[in-house]
């Protein structure tokens, strides 16, 4: 259903007040939103870069501007202006009602559009332009000069793109074609100097062209679900300004080295070591990293070195090693193989500042020494914790003791048979100690937990 909406003077409903009360910078925020399609999971990642990327969001003394973008988020969260996801404890996922994507469709018509019709109309002064996917043909954007804003979502109907299209759109500012059958970047797009954020994830493309290596402006890049992608153009590390890259999910088998120079790296995504390419030791020169994943650890030689300790605002740290979980070709490394991964994951003590920590298909018997020892002391801050796949580990870590911990997913830990006083810890006298926090418990996949040994806290399960 697509509502109407038009504010009166005499009169103001409850959901323009709540509009009409925001600061100007939320207003802005609020209305962008509303290019998006109806029922669209907005992650908070995500939308606070497009914010970024636009120059909606107000630096401030003491918090980077990604840190500004995302307390946006979450106070359109608490004005119920942007309506959380159940399944996301920390809120890190939305939706907006049809109602207010009504409301702040009205009031940018006459800049904004959410397509969702076969033709435009006369708007010579169009900014900002969201196609549904349930357009079929794509309109002619060239006429669009003024065009800051090019957001495209699954639609699979936008396959090509003219040669020449970004010598004419050169004031775009963010380009999203995430989920769509395009195959190529045309070269010209190396004229989006202005250009800040460029999201191809999950298309169809093979390649970079060189000329991207000229968006002199870009800050944002990701390539994520972008299955036929195996390269990276040399040029790309020369954009001093990239504060996001995202290369999960791809055929990428070469990342080039020189990821340290990007000095203002914020939110790093699938990174591994490959050959003459990337280092582990790159990340000792990343002070500003927040939000870092790193994937086939299986490649890396342990150097001893703990590579992290400059990472000293780390919020989410992402390990990941190659494993297969099929029914007849399950991953398993040899004993040899396993110590040298342990050592490296023994390397990858993360800050204190720690909120987030995803531990996938570690092989190792036992958890890194920083998470099975005062867990507590090592990550005080700790909010989420996901154990996925690690089969052979015996023993889980003692989560219990950890202050700020609300959400525990444990999934695939085939060698775990009891779930019990490990898990709280040692030392803890009273049981209103364990888990202060904790809102939900996962336990996902495994084999045979023959006891959930855990008195006197209410866990929420599921099998």
């Amino acid at each position: 259903m697509v509502h109407s909406w038009t504010p009166q003077r005499t009169w103001r409903p409850p959901l323009y007040l709540s509009y009409s009360n925001l600061p100007p910078q939320l207003k802005e925020c609020f209305l962008w939103c509303a290019l998006l399609p109806p029922n669209f999971e907005i992650h908070r990642d995500s939308v606070a870069y497009w914010w970024v990327a636009e120059g909606l969001v107000r630096k401030e003394h003491g918090f980077s501007i990604h840190e500004i973008a995302e307390e946006y988020y979450l106070e359109l969260v608490r004005r119920n202006l942007l309506q959380p996801v159940p399944e996301y404890v920390d809120k890190a996922a939305s939706t907006m009602h049809d109602l207010l994507r009504s409301l702040g469709q009205y009031l940018t018509k006459d800049h904004s559009l959410c397509m969702n019709v076969e033709r435009i109309g006369d708007m010579s002064n169009l900014r900002r332009l969201g196609i549904s996917h349930v357009v079929e043909e794509i309109p002619i954007l060239e006429e669009h000069r003024c065009l800051r804003s090019l957001l495209l979502f699954n639609n699979k109907n936008f396959k090509s793109m003219h040669k020449d299209i970004f010598r004419k759109l050169e004031h775009i500012r963010v380009l999203v074609l995430s989920g769509t059958s395009i195959k190529d970047i045309p070269d010209s797009v190396g004229n989006l100097v202005l250009l800040r954020l460029l999201d191809l994830s999950y298309t169809e493309i093979n390649k970079l062209p060189e000329s991207a290596g000229s968006l002199i402006s870009l800050e944002y890049l990701s390539l994520l679900g972008c299955s036929q992608l195996d390269s990276l153009p040399a040029g790309l590390m020369r954009l001093s300004k990239i504060s996001f890259l995202h290369l999960e999910r791809t055929s990428i088998d070469h990342v080039p080295k020189g990821i340290s120079k990007f000095q203002q790296l914020y939110n790093l995504r699938g990174v591994f070591e490959s050959g003459t390419g990337f280092r582990l030791n790159e990340l000792r020169c990343l002070p500003n990293i927040q939000r870092l994943w790193v994937s086939k650890l299986e490649e890396v030689m342990p150097g001893g070195e703990l590579v992290l300790k400059n990472s000293r605002n780390l919020k989410e740290l992402g390990l990941r090693c190659t494993m297969k979980m099929g029914a007849h070709d399950r991953t398993r490394y040899e004993h040899d193989k396993v110590q040298k991964i342990q050592q490296v994951y023994d390397m990858l003590v993360p800050s204190p500042s720690l909120e987030y920590i995803f531990l996938v298909g570690f092989p190792g018997t036992m958890f890194p020494e920083w998470l099975r020892l005062k867990p507590e002391l090592n990550m005080p801050s700790l909010r989420q914790m996901h154990l996925d796949e690690c089969m052979s580990c015996s023993e889980l870590p003692p989560a219990g003791q950890i202050p700020q911990l609300q959400f525990l997913k444990i999934k695939g830990a085939d060698a775990i048979e009891t779930i019990g006083e490990e898990l709280l810890g040692k030392g803890v006298g009273s049981p209103a100690a364990f888990f202060p926090k904790l809102e939900v418990l996962q336990v996902i996949g495994m084999f045979s937990p023959s006891t959930l040994g855990i008195p006197a806290i209410a866990l929420i399960i599921s099998l």
